[in-house]
């Protein structure tokens, strides 16, 4: 998978000190974990257009206009997490991101019911950015 998606990021974030959160126990100290790591995670042109791919709902073939506001929603949607972007930046025209996104060799023109795995797939790794976290309401 990792040849297939092109580039490939590390992230190293600042160290955990356990002894900074005794307040925690071992299932909070867990989730504190778990969102450390996903802040880390990179936002690139495939996830952003495939997110938006998703939210044409049930259209077979995909009119560029509709595409692009799909993919603007999203972008705006991630903006505070800007800082993240690898490929691409919050200015870029939506078209520049789709060309991008494609490298990946996904088909953004249409919505093909075989391939929906792979675009949830690709928008799975942004959706803690854009869903509440379950931290953030406990």
């Amino acid at each position: 998978m990792i040849r297939s998606i092109g580039d490939t990021y590390l992230s190293y974030g600042k160290p955990i000190r356990v002894r900074d959160h005794l307040d925690l126990d071992r299932k909070g100290l867990a989730a504190l974990c778990r969102q450390r790591c996903l802040d880390l995670v990179k936002i690139l042109p495939v996830n952003v257009a495939s997110r938006a791919m998703l939210q044409l709902d049930g259209a077979n073939t995909v009119s560029t206009p509709a595409l692009h506001d799909a993919i603007r929603r999203v972008v705006e949607a991630l903006r505070p997490y800007a800082d993240r972007f690898r490929g691409f930046r919050a200015g870029d025209a939506q078209g520049e991101i789709v060309r991008r996104a494609r490298q990946v060799q996904v088909d953004f023109r249409r919505l093909l019911p075989d391939k929906m795995r792979l675009y949830r797939l690709y928008a799975s790794y942004i959706g803690h950015y854009l869903e509440a976290s379950p931290l953030a309401i406990a």
